[in-house]
């Protein structure tokens, strides 16, 4: 949802009933960011328009799927996350308040639609949550919405059972309603619901729940035809009391004088938005932030105007980024919620609201390291910076295309009838160079069948298109609603493709949509992007428009809650070969076309050294220029890859202490399109360390001549013997034994940790892995950490955390002692290409330096990686650990394969020994369980010498 900047907060992380000291949250808000907050360099290019931007990452927020973010006028921030379907409660600086705990989890496992989807916090610190209660009410009606309030201390308010007679009712829909959006008045006395299937807004009393009667939205007479409604699919709530309202159907922003507004409100005012908005926020001076399908945020002024736009994608954006939501803190930061990855970025606009250009080029990104990072006076240090990003390009699709096969009684059904002919079409029209389809089917949202998995071989799919028939023997007390998870993991099995965009291609049909809305939430958070058709014979549509409102509106509306977005909805008429073609043009219009053969075509970089770091004379790799007189060194390139490039010199410090090792690293650049951009590199510091001082030899005075008596004559010898060797008398060695008491005793079963397992997910991990047919070193890392989960002791207080590297990386499983949920997280394991080391380390430290993290207990860390470190060198991963050893982590390494920077894992690792190679993935299990006996006692460095 858009921001809330009007009074939000959470209500502490309590179970039911349980209170908790409102002092704590009060606290929580104020402080700095800690370990866990990540400063991005400067983003793509350090843009005009944002001062600078931060990440909370998901190590310290423990977000994994965040789908809704606002904020409250104190500065906390409420979070939705999809994962665990809970409501989450940061501090203004990212740093995580607690957890709101449904009072009412999920009655059964059939429906699984259950729980909070939408929260607003209270000036009291309370929350008022709209949920999912899915039950059938005394009269027979199955209520889809409630919206509860609940104290601080968790006790409820008001709100149980039914919304409330004003904001039940949908006229087309008497047993359900469709709100899933809050915004809360920004004197916060009332609470504002948006109805899409209304569409209208509801107001309700923020303290007693009352009804304050709601408002038809445009076109205000009611509807009959699904044709003629407009889709709002978002609003806020303006300085003036105005709502701001989000048509998608229009692509347009309502800015809406309702009776709920102030006196001297404006009047009401429409303005066409650029692009495809999913998101709107609103902050303290009227001025509205619109989020776009593509990541794209723009600001517009009361009036309308661009003031702002720019990428809120993060420093790193995969193919799977995507940002849910953003909301505006009192400061005029602006929060973006990474779905896929669970971070949280934020940005502070400028205040001259100058408008940016649109990102249409090539995404470069800066980075600069200095290894290592802590030196003795005068010795060298070698400086890196590195440019890499992507052009646009035509990537292929993974796509699953799910179909119905009827009721289960094995009778012909009008939803395989226009399912087969529509699948028959979408094959044949698919670019299969590019894509890939796998064919899912199910019977009543009962049993999904992978009839075919993913190819690119057409026949194949025609032939499991053809072999579909209508289903029998459906079995109703079978799991329901998770067909859309069934082509999740289709999507990313091994057939799946790291650099393909993920698409679900659904056939929705009323009554049996097959999924249900958490679901597809879910999938959501994932970034996979669901087109959804409604699944039934264009002559049966006109029938039902003929004869039955109701059910012709059924068949209309329901793939639209399941789509994506509203335009990935094609359910303006039946499903045909047209209908086919304008998926794959759906499809088509996310990939632009690759015009790019190089990064950029010209690529010009300085860097400016401080007068206390010497230069030394060719060390610049590639060769640079050197200026002695500006100390500027120069680099000159032309046609930088693809892949980026990296850039390195050594300097020598001349002062101790904490050094910067540059006064500024710039560049200016044309890219691979023509477009023509500048880069700032940040600024690494190193730590200079003073030469010890000797003790000077002090002056002795010389010895005192004492008298000797006066030597007696002896008899001169007559001829001098010549020396002969005496033997020396053999020493006779004692051996003493000593009592020695160590304070440092360790009792295993009472010794506990937090163990962060990194783990390498490049490409590379899909390589094959020993004999067994289809096993790769991804499948044999997971066996093994499922081995190490055996051996730590989670019953007794052991907690683990799993992290991922690639380009990027994120905390997969924050730390925890739940075995099934590591198992879970382990089983969603992901690859993409390159192996950055560095920030899997990085992360590991921020797992285990986080709010999590146990008192008393050891942390450790266990990096796995398979092969080098890449685009960026060893040193930067070198450096990320020697940081994490200052601050009391043990680090084990292990190398998996034949091509490995085994220098840099063995200093990786804390002690020599704590780094292991084997060649064999089916040894990963036996060296996990070699570190799991060595972790509960680590050797003291007496026993070291001992051992």
């Amino acid at each position: 949802m858009g921001t809330r900047t009007s009074v939000r907060g959470l209500m502490p992380a309590v179970a039911p009933g349980v209170a908790l000291a409102a002092a704590v949250l009060a606290a929580g808000a104020a402080g700095t960011a800690g370990r866990g907050a990540t400063v991005a360099a400067a983003g793509p290019a350090l843009p005009e328009h944002y001062a600078w931007q931060t990440t909370w990452a998901p190590g310290s927020t423990g977000l994994r799927h965040p789908l809704d973010v606002s904020t409250a006028a104190d500065g906390r921030v409420v979070v939705f996350d999809a994962e665990g379907e809970r409501v989450v409660g940061l501090a203004a600086d990212g740093r995580r308040l607690g957890v709101w705990t449904d009072p009412e989890p999920a009655d059964d496992g059939m429906w699984e639609d259950d729980g909070p989807i939408a929260a607003v916090g209270t000036a009291d610190g309370g929350l008022i949550v709209l949920r999912r209660p899915s039950r059938i009410l005394p009269d027979g009606v199955r209520q889809l919405r409630e919206i509860v309030r609940h104290d601080a201390t968790g006790a409820l308010r008001w709100g149980a059972g039914r919304l409330s007679p004003d904001v039940t009712l949908d006229p087309l829909h008497p047993d359900r309603t469709w709100s899933d959006r809050l915004a809360l008045a920004r004197g916060g006395d009332r609470v504002f619901v948006l109805d899409r299937g209304g569409p209208r807004v509801y107001a309700k009393a923020a303290e007693s729940g009352a009804g304050l009667g709601s408002e038809n939205l445009p076109p205000a007479e009611t509807r009959r035809l699904v044709d003629a409604f407009d889709w709002y699919v978002d609003l806020d709530v303006l300085p003036d009391g105005r709502l701001a309202l989000l048509n998608q159907a229009r692509s347009e922003l309502l800015l809406l004088r309702s009776g709920w507004s102030a006196p001297g409100a404006a009047a009401t005012r429409r303005v066409a938005l650029e692009g495809r908005p999913r998101r709107i926020a609103a902050d303290a001076a009227g001025g509205v932030f619109v989020l776009d399908a593509d990541g794209t945020v723009r600001k517009l002024a009361a009036d309308g105007r661009l003031r702002a736009r720019w990428d809120a994608r993060g420093p790193a954006p995969t193919a799977r980024t995507t940002v849910a939501d953003i909301a505006v803190q009192a400061d005029g930061a602006v929060l973006a919620a990474d779905a896929h990855s669970g971070a949280i970025h934020r940005f502070v606009p400028d205040a001259s609201g100058a408008p940016a250009a649109d990102a249409s080029g090539c995404r470069l990104a800066p980075g600069k390291t200095a290894a290592p990072n802590q030196v003795r006076l005068g010795a060298a240090v070698t400086v890196t910076l590195a440019v890499h990003g992507d052009c646009p390009r035509r990537e292929g699709a993974d796509i699953a295309l799910v179909v119905a096969r009827g009721s289960g009684d094995g009778a012909a059904s009008d939803e395989l009838d226009a399912a087969v002919p529509f699948a028959r079409a979408f094959v044949q029209q698919a670019d299969l160079g590019r894509h890939r389809i796998a064919v899912i089917s199910h019977q009543l949202a009962f049993t999904p069948t992978v009839d075919a998995p993913l190819s690119a071989d057409r026949t194949v799919l025609l032939d499991a298109v053809d072999a579909l028939r209508p289903a029998r023997d459906a079995d109703l007390l079978g799991p329901r609603h998770r067909v859309y998870a069934r082509a999740q993991a289709v999507l990313d099995g091994p057939g799946g493709r790291d650099e393909a965009r993920k698409v679900i291609v659904a056939l929705a049909t009323p009554g049996q949509p097959g999924v249900s809305v958490m679901d597809a939430l879910r999938t959501r958070a994932l970034g996979t992007r669901v087109i959804a058709l409604q699944g039934l014979p264009d002559a049966v549509v006109r029938r039902l428009r003929r004869q039955s409102t109701f059910w012709f509106d059924e068949a209309m509306l329901w793939p639209r809650f399941l789509a994506s977005d509203w335009w990935d909805c094609h359910c303006a008429a039946g499903v045909t070969a047209e209908a086919a073609a304008e998926v794959h043009a759906a499809i088509a219009a996310d990939a632009p076309v690759w015009r790019a053969t190089a990064l950029a075509s010209t690529l010009v970089v300085t860097d400016r050294l401080p007068a206390d770091m010497a230069y030394v004379e060719g060390s610049a790799v590639p060769p640079a220029g050197w200026e002695p007189a500006t100390r500027t060194l120069t680099w000159r390139l032309a046609g930088v890859p693809l892949d980026g490039t990296t850039l390195a010199f050594r300097v020598v410090p001349t002062l101790a202490g904490h050094r910067p090792t540059n006064v500024d690293a710039r560049a200016a650049y044309t890219d691979g399109l023509g477009v023509a951009g500048a880069l700032v590199f940040p600024l690494p510091f190193v730590d200079v360390l003073a030469p010890t001082p000797t003790a000077s030899p002090t002056a002795t005075r010389p010895p005192t001549a004492t008298p000797t008596p006066f030597p007696t004559t002896t008899p001169f010898p007559t001829a001098l013997p010549s020396p002969t060797a005496t033997d020396r008398p053999t020493p006779i060695r004692h051996t003493a034994w000593l009592p020695i008491a160590l304070l440092d005793r360790c009792v295993p079963e009472a010794a506990r940790a937090d163990i962060a397992l990194v783990l390498d997910l490049s490409s590379s991990m899909r390589e094959a892995a020993g004999p067994a047919p289809g096993a790769t070193k991804l499948d044999a890392a997971r066996r093994a950490a499922v081995v190490f989960l055996d051996l730590v002791r989670l019953d007794r207080g052991d907690q683990v955390a799993v992290i991922g590297f690639n380009s990027t990386a994120r905390v997969i499983q924050a730390l925890t002692g739940d075995r099934s949920a590591l198992e879970r997280s382990l089983a969603t394991l992901d690859t993409a290409a390159q192996t950055r080391i560095d920030l899997g380390i990085a992360a590991g430290a921020q797992a285990l330096d986080g709010p999590l993290h146990r008192p008393g207990h050891d942390r450790v860390m266990i990096v796995l990686t398979d092969g080098r470190a890449n685009p960026v060198g060893p040193e930067a991963a070198v450096a990320e650990a020697a940081t994490a050893k200052r601050h009391g982590i043990r680090i084990f390494t292990i190398g998996l394969g034949d091509d490995l920077d085994t220098e840099a894992l063995a200093r990786i690792a804390d002690r020599p020994d704590h780094f292991f190679q084997t060649a064999d993935a089916d040894r990963l299990a036996a060296i996990y369980a070699a570190i799991a006996r060595r972790i509960p006692c680590p050797a003291t460095p007496l026993e070291n010498g001992m051992r």
